[in-house]
């Protein structure tokens, strides 16, 4: 077993006790922060990038790295009261075989059956859904879903266009 003041790396991860795997499994994440591996990282609650996403690093306090989309209007907010904590982030390896929530906002004329529709296609998708907000206005239904996504093979142009031809739906977004 490893002492706790010990650096946990790749190569002796293993021998770690399961609290300290906990802590350390996102910094094993598969991000590369300019370049060098083992940095902590966490996905921003945001913009939830995927792997395929282009990402961008801005380092916290305490945190370390959030990793969000390139188009994230949260940290061009940030950015640009504290430009010197942005930093080069891309996606590693080890990104492709881990799990992400992911948001998409459907926007659809209100009717019954409609988030059993919705949640059908999920199914059929094998998608996972962790997350649901709805609300209507105007008879119009506003549904973001967190969807539970693979960081190896998801294509959100494929599902968004099966939302699309569910009857009733306007518009699909990626949050």
């Amino acid at each position: 077993m490893l002492h706790k003041y010990h650096e946990i790396t790749p190569e002796n991860f293993e021998l770690a006790p399961d609290y300290v795997k906990k802590s350390e499994s996102k910094r094993l994440s598969g991000i590369l922060v300019d370049g060098v591996s083992g940095i902590v990282t966490h996905i921003a609650k945001c913009c939830k990038p995927i792997p395929g996403d282009n990402i961008i690093g801005f380092v916290t306090q305490g945190k370390g790295v959030a990793i969000h989309r390139k188009n994230c209007m949260e940290l061009r907010r940030q950015a640009k009261i504290f430009p010197t904590k942005i930093v080069s982030v891309d996606w590693g390896n080890d990104a492709k075989r881990e799990m992400f929530n992911a948001d998409i906002e459907v926007i659809a004329n209100d009717r019954t059956g409609l988030i059993r529709d919705l949640t059908e296609l999920f199914s059929v998708e094998k998608i996972s859904i962790s997350g649901l907000k709805t609300h209507v206005k105007h008879n119009k239904a506003f549904m973001v879903f967190t969807l539970q996504v693979h960081g190896g093979d998801f294509n959100f142009t494929k599902i968004m266009a099966k939302i699309h031809s569910i009857h009733g739906v306007i518009d699909v977004v990626r949050k």
